[in-house]
């Protein structure tokens, strides 16, 4: 309908009008009544907008006059169903067999009408939508699209009903048309409603199952946790990429026994001479592999870089996923260049199949292999990049935002910038422990927490941080976090000097000192982050003086691996190779191996790492420019080394606004969804007018009602409007 923009909002069900607002409205349609009359009216609707709505139809076209109407007796309810009866029953043949044959749909176009009623009747009634006659709204802003209001529609299905009209038939055809358009989402949704679980099934096939999940901004996420509730188990030899796609979606919703057993299920039940298909569940096995902190085999990783040249990975969104997953296989074996390679390439392949919100968050796997590699700078740009991007098509404070800020917050953390880590990390860490997210980003968050209060002697505070990730592990199921805790809970014990202690906790926890020689455990390659059983038990032998025993370790340690292992890595096992000679006492040995370390490698990028030893370890450092004279390239880097935080460094990031901080500050997307919401559209209108998942929408909508101090969508509208939010 054709409203003044001041009086768009009469579309939201549960608004209430003014006798002003009541006036200018009945004013627009011609119709004219005293102060009194409307008064009147207005309290006999209780400035119920569909009801006002209703009643100005029909006085303008005088099928009721205003008698009649203040006549009436009963709940606005009633109102609003006698009303709608009455504006039925003044219609055309044609135009009633066109409402009660769209009233079965969420949503309506010209062309939908045209196919479940017939042509003449959607024309009529496209026609008197432009004229403005009906309770009826635009659903976009190209005025395209259409929806009932819900008390009409509420009638009109009752009217259906009664006149026998088969409405799941109805919802199928309209399936079918969307289908036919490729708009699958819309198609699964129709096929849905209409219970026909089958078709919404075969939708979901032909749509490429799981690849769903990835298709656009919002990846018709939402669709599989309908299809969730009604496809049968049984039929997953008949949908397997459909389950496929379930399993995904309950990983990403941190339903990790459920993806699980979606997973095992279409595993077990696929046709093996499938060869497309098998390679599609390997696929979706590295990805459930993933989430479950699971190291996939050499053999595995094989065949996923084999599955890249056949033929059938020419489907863009297939290709996107294998490099996505071969990025992050090999981010894990430390294998950087050709991780940030593999990562490189996926983004350019979900960009080329549209699939943005995929080719966002590999800005995080790509910023993880610049970081380990030794380029913090590059590593600050993807994290930032990432951040942008997400914020500008989700929101600030979704997923993909707390995920780059976490990974920020670590590159913040190493630089020595720890209040300005803690900062982003008060909101996005909790953010990630109870949404999607893997081991990888919860480790930088608590291991970055862990270095700020080892750094300040705080021992409660390590402790504190500790307890949280063994929380976060259990309830997540994530041993491998089981496990960093309660190396990192030694290295605490150790560092703030209770070494007796620290051997004690060893023994409790499989920690002991021949872990040190077990090659698997110590296999530096698969452990980015955190302590390793060798490096703790070189902490304990400096300490106790066993130096040579330290050194020992430290050599035996570094010829085991297969490979180099990370910049951050090795610029702290040299530095425990400065403690032992600080321990021994043997001056140039110690100072030979410090200039190595402020020569070879980016130590003032990375100089977290000299803080954590302690004031010792800073001592020697200044004693070491002293030596060097003032003008050495040693002197400086020392100087960098020691620099006093600077918060406003390269790669330093605000966390996302605090609402209660800004009560009245509405960004763009939230205003968006007041709009919508003053609209009368519900939260999976409102994800689908923006193009974004429901969660996003939700998320929206807990901004604003912190920011506006409300608790309803109703006050919502109201106090934007009085804080002039609404146009």
């Amino acid at each position: 309908m054709q409203l003044n923009g001041q009086l768009t909002y009469l579309k939201a069900a549960d608004l209430r009008f003014s006798a002003g607002e009541a006036q200018n409205l009945l004013a627009m349609a011609g119709v004219k009544l005293d102060k009194s009359q409307i008064e009147a009216l207005v309290q006999k609707t209780e400035g119920w907008a569909v009801a006002l709505q209703l009643a100005r139809v029909l006085l303008r076209d005088g099928a009721v006059t205003d008698r009649d109407l203040l006549e009436f007796s009963g709940t606005q309810l009633d109102m609003a169903r006698y009303l709608s009866e009455q504006v039925f029953s003044s219609l055309s043949v044609t135009m009633q067999s066109a409402l009660v044959g769209v009233a079965a749909l969420p949503y309506f176009s010209a062309e939908l009408a045209s196919a479940v009623v017939s042509p003449s009747a959607a024309a009529e009634l496209t026609s008197d939508i432009a004229f403005g006659g009906l309770p009826i709204e635009a659903f976009d802003e190209g005025h395209k699209q259409f929806k009932l209001h819900a008390v009409f529609q509420e009638y009109l299905m009752q009217e259906a009903l009664a006149r026998g009209l088969d409405i799941n038939q109805i919802r199928r055809d309209a399936a079918h048309w969307y289908a036919a358009r490729r708009d699958w989402a819309s198609a699964i949704r129709h096929a849905l409603h209409a219970q026909d679980f089958r078709l919404a099934g075969e939708f979901s096939e032909n749509a490429g199952g799981w690849r769903q999940v990835y298709a656009g901004a919002r990846g018709l996420l939402q669709q599989f946790h309908a299809l969730a509730a009604v496809l049968p188990e049984p039929e997953a030899s008949k949908f397997p990429r459909s389950f496929l796609g379930l399993a995904v979606a309950a990983a990403k919703g941190g339903n990790l026994a459920l993806a699980t057993h979606y997973f095992e299920l279409v595993n077990r039940t696929i046709d093996r001479s499938d060869n497309v298909l098998v390679n599609e569940v390997r696929l979706i096995g590295a990805l459930m592999a993933l989430y479950l902190d699971d190291r996939i085999e050499a053999l595995d990783l094989s065949l996923l870089e084999r599955d890249l040249t056949l033929l059938e990975l020419a489907e863009p969104v297939q290709r996107a996923l294998t490099y996505n997953l071969l990025c992050f296989q090999y981010l894990e074996r430390s294998e950087f260049e050709r991780a940030e390679r593999h990562g490189n390439l996926a983004i350019q392949s979900f960009t080329q199949a549209g699939a943005l919100f995929g080719a966002m968050h590999l800005y995080a796997h790509v910023g993880q292999a610049q970081f380990f590699r030794g380029d913090m700078e590059g590593a600050s740009a993807a994290y930032e990049r990432l951040a942008r991007d997400a914020q500008n098509a989700i929101g600030k404070g979704c997923d993909l935002d707390a995920i780059a800020q976490v990974l920020l917050a670590e590159t913040l953390s190493e630089r020595g910038l720890h209040d300005g880590a803690e900062r982003i990390l008060e909101w996005s860490l909790p953010h990630l422990e109870k949404n999607d997210c893997w081991f990888d980003l919860l480790a930088a968050a608590y291991l970055s927490r862990i270095r700020a209060r080892m750094v300040k002697s705080d021992f409660d505070g390590v402790d504190a941080v500790l307890e949280q990730a063994r929380r976060t592990a259990q309830r997540r199921g994530f041993p491998r976090l089981q496990r960093l805790a309660a190396r990192e809970q030694m290295r605490s014990i150790i560092h703030f000097g209770d070494i007796e202690g620290a051997k004690r906790f060893a023994d409790r926890f499989d920690l002991g000192p021949e872990t040190a020689f077990d090659i698997e455990r110590n296999r530096l390659s698969f452990r980015l982050r955190g302590e390793v059983p060798a490096t703790l038990w070189v902490r304990v032998w400096i300490q106790e003086g066993q130096v040579e025993r330290a050194l020992d370790m430290l050599q035996r340690l570094e010829i085991a691996q297969e490979r180099p292992f990370s910049v951050p890595r090795r610029l702290r096992m040299r530095l425990l190779a400065v403690l032992a000679g600080m321990k021994t006492g043997k001056a140039e040995r110690t100072a030979a191996v410090l200039d190595e370390i402020l020569l070879t490698l980016p130590s003032a990028t990375y100089r977290a790492a000299f803080f954590e030893e302690g004031p010792d370890m800073l001592a020697l450092l200044r004693r070491r420019a002293q030596e060097a004279g003032p003008d050495s390239l040693i002197a400086r880097r020392v100087g960098q080394i020691l620099a006093p935080a600077d918060a406003s460094a390269p790669g330093s990031a605000e966390p996302a606004e605090d609402a209660s901080s800004a009560p009245h500050t509405l960004t763009q997307q939230e205003l968006k969804v007041v709009s919508l919401i003053c609209g009368g559209f519900s939260n999976k209108e409102i994800a689908k007018h923006m193009d974004v998942s429901e969660n996003t929408v939700k998320f929206h909508i807990r901004n604003v009602f912190a920011k506006l101090k409300v608790h309803s969508r109703t006050s919502a509208i109201s106090v934007a409007r009085e804080l002039g939010l609404l146009a």
